[in-house]
């Protein structure tokens, strides 16, 4: 994922989460995980996180993932539609990994609840109508029925802990809604410690849904598919005065011309 060629999740973005003591891999953890605890003080410094806080975490969202304010709605609507198929009217949906709330702006639902650790995103957040909160742990124990978690995963130091706390948020029968990048691309042969996507796992569809299964997920749907250039095409439309017409040519061009693809992932919160 690059600054033209990925269209970024509006969740790119590291929580502090609490790290199962017994052991991720067991059903039994949604239940050790009933009450919501503070974060820990290991939390608190997680390495990874820092990559998104502070002067850091500004230039990851105020630099790489800019978006013309002209632009907004049209990534809005179209984000929504991506996730409209699994949230009724009536969901509280959560959002793992937020960001500036692209995924949640547009999405019709009764109760729209976001968590980053780019604490400087809250009034941003808060000014979609999204209800912002700095972790998992400010989330009550089965308390929504749609979990997102929208190209986040890869970039989370414990990726089991992440998805037994939002078992932990879900109601049973609740819905996690899960996409990760697949990086295919020749680039990603070689160690760059440059490369400005902080990514710290690879996924595909099969080692991704043994996790979600391991953890004691019940999976709906796992499959890779097209996707990207949101933001790109985006702010070449508003450069261009293009309108959002324009912009869903441009990205539906970029796409099929070369496209990035993605893990899409569903499954149900096990009772």
């Amino acid at each position: 994922m690059n600054g033209m060629s990925r269209s970024g999740g509006g969740t790119d973005a590291l929580l502090p989460l609490q790290a199962d003591p017994v052991g991720a891999g067991c059903r039994r953890c949604f239940h050790r995980l009933r009450a919501p605890v503070e974060p820990s003080r290991h939390a608190r410094i997680d390495p990874a996180a820092t990559l998104y806080q502070g002067a850091a975490g500004r230039a990851y969202h105020e630099g790489k993932r800019e978006l013309r304010a002209a632009a907004e709605p049209w990534v809005f609507a179209l984000r929504a539609e991506k996730f409209a198929c699994w949230v009724r009217a009536g969901d509280t949906v959560f959002e793992l990994g937020v960001g500036s709330g692209w995924n949640l702006a547009h999405l019709r639902c009764a109760r729209r609840i976001g968590a980053d650790a780019a604490t400087f995103l809250a009034d941003r957040v808060r000014a979609l109508g999204i209800e912002f909160v700095a972790g998992t742990h400010e989330v009550p124990d089965a308390s929504v029925e749609v979990a997102i978690c929208h190209h986040t995963l890869e970039h989370l130091l414990d990726p089991p802990a992440a998805l037994n706390e939002l078992a932990r948020v879900l109601r049973p029968g609740g819905r996690l809604v899960l996409h990760v990048p697949w990086e295919v691309e020749r680039r990603y042969a070689r160690f760059d410690p440059a490369e400005p996507n902080h990514h710290l796992y690879h996924w595909n569809a099969q080692n991704l849904g043994r996790l979600v299964t391991t953890l004691g997920w019940q999976v709906r749907e796992c499959r890779a598919r097209r996707y990207g250039y949101d933001r790109f095409a985006a702010n070449l439309a508003a450069r261009a005065r293009l309108g959002e017409r324009g912009f869903r040519a441009v990205r539906a061009a970029l796409v099929a011309l070369r496209p990035c693809r993605e893990i899409e992932l569903v499954a149900e919160r096990v009772a």
